[in-house]
């Protein structure tokens, strides 16, 4: 029983004296908790029931109502007891904490499970919707990235340098993806195309470290190793607007002697909402669940013995994948991230190289082939940055006064960022600026916003539903 009732009536009499000549509902009450206090039930009802007639009692009819609810169940009458605790819902008793936790409705919990468990989802949603009109301006919906939003430390290739217009246009990249129906299936198409420009010869690299270089040579008979792969499509997949880096994978307790590692690229993508693992020498991905991985999660994968958990799946007709899985599995134990290489800028500008410490493995001082200057973390997230998102940002005019007018910041984490697009209340996509007033209508407000890059790839949506009562009378 909610006996916090009770003591709200017995506290609150000496006001209700005053102010009412007629308080008989507040002693019937009191003498339906006594009744109850000694196990009868049924006298306990009978109390509450000519309380809650009192018309004086209306500001108190859900919690009395709420009372009988447990005399009811108490009694194990189910049906009375569920009838009247929905009653009290209806009247305004929402305390749906309380009611999920009373003890008295143990009986209804075995008994009802079903109805019971309904309206505790009754009281909840009743009780949120009450509390929105209570708040000047509430949030109704909230889908907006709450992550870190600072990517400035990252360096990424200018998408309007010269050098990545002739990449696109020389290569006709646009036209190379231009079948797919999906993101996925447009970088699967990229990376099928850069991993059949020339056969392996791991022997050979590039000394030019950059796509147009390596094409260029390739072109010419040329054959290089996986690094160039992992370069010649990180620059393809940053040319089409696909922010891309190189990832160094090797082996453990490997860590001198050729062979023993091997460079794929990750790149972002918006359909799956992460990072993905793409290998150009072999032109294959690994997947688990028909899903993509990273490094990081193969690395979990096959550092925890369940490397039968995962696939690794390509497009050359010639290779049984499934036959040279066995090979590649054993990669993952070292992960370098070069976050990113400006590759096209000159003099080259390097990003930061990051080797990620997690996984509970051991790690090795000496890396034979690895950045000398690497930066070890084991933050997740400083790793693995989640890109093409919008921040929505809402600011009071006056924090004092509320006002139907607010201030709106938009941020982003999208690199190449073109511009925001914004919708109001289902209105029309219109490009925005990153501050500006929204002025709110009676009721609910939507905003939604996306950023665009200079390859007009959109972002992740985010969006905010926000109730305006001002001018509304709380009743």
């Amino acid at each position: 029983m909610k006996q916090s009732l009770c003591m709200i009536l017995i506290l609150c009499s000496g006001i209700l004296f005053a102010q009412q000549e007629d308080s008989t509902y507040i002693k019937l009450g009191q003498d339906a908790q006594a009744a109850y206090n000694k196990n009868d039930y049924k006298k306990s009802i009978q109390l509450y029931l000519d309380a809650i007639a009192h018309p004086a009692s209306k500001n108190w009819r859900g919690g009395l109502l709420y009372n009988v609810s447990c005399d009811y169940s108490l009694l194990g009458l189910a049906n009375e007891a569920l009838t009247y605790l929905q009653q009290a819902i209806d009247s305004g008793y929402t305390d749906y904490r309380w009611i999920s936790k009373d003890t008295d409705f143990d009986f209804l919990r075995k008994k009802t499970p079903k109805r019971f468990n309904a309206l505790v989802a009754k009281a909840k949603t009743t009780d949120k919707n009450a509390r929105l009109i209570k708040s000047p301006i509430a949030i109704v919906r909230y889908d907006n990235y709450s992550g870190p939003s600072d990517i400035s430390k990252y360096i990424w290739d200018d998408f309007n340098n010269p050098q990545m217009d002739s990449l696109r246009e020389k290569y006709h990249l646009a036209k190379i993806i231009e079948n797919g129906k999906t993101e996925f299936e447009k970088m699967k198409l990229l990376l099928n195309w850069v991993s059949t420009r020339w056969k392996h010869n791991g022997n050979n690299t590039c000394k030019e470290k950059n796509a147009l270089a390596i094409l260029a040579a390739a072109d010419k008979g040329e054959q290089f190793a996986c690094i160039d792969y992992a370069i010649t499509l990180a620059n393809c997949m940053t040319a089409l607007g696909y922010p891309a880096r190189w990832v160094g994978l090797r082996m453990y307790g490997e860590a001198f002697g050729n062979g023993k590692g091997h460079s794929c690229i990750e790149v972002w993508s918006n359909q799956f909402q992460k990072w993905i693992l793409l290998d150009g020498q072999n032109n294959a991905w690994w997947e688990s669940g028909g899903v993509p991985l990273n490094a990081h999660e193969c690395r979990q994968f096959c550092t925890n013995d369940k490397e039968d958990l995962i696939k690794f799946i390509g497009q050359f007709k010639d290779i049984d994948y499934n036959q040279i899985k066995s090979e590649w599995d054993i990669y993952f134990y070292h992960l370098v991230f070069s976050d990113n290489n400006s590759y096209f800028s000159s003099p080259r500008q390097k990003g930061t190289t990051f080797e990620l410490i997690s996984d509970s493995i051991a790690q090795e001082i000496f890396l034979e082939g690895f950045p000398e200057n690497l930066t070890k973390t084991n933050d997740i997230q400083e790793i693995y940055p989640r890109l093409n998102q919008t921040v929505i940002t809402v600011h009071h005019v006056n924090t004092y006064i509320p006002s139907d007018t607010i201030i709106i910041k938009l941020t982003h984490t999208m690199p190449f960022f073109q511009k925001f697009l914004v919708r109001i209340n289902g209105s029309e996509l219109k490009e925005s600026i990153d501050e500006f007033p929204w002025i709110l209508k009676k009721g609910e407000n939507a905003i939604e916003v996306k950023a665009v890059n200079l390859a007009n790839i959109e972002g992740k949506v985010s969006r905010i539903v926000l109730r305006n009562n001002i001018g509304f009378e709380n009743k």
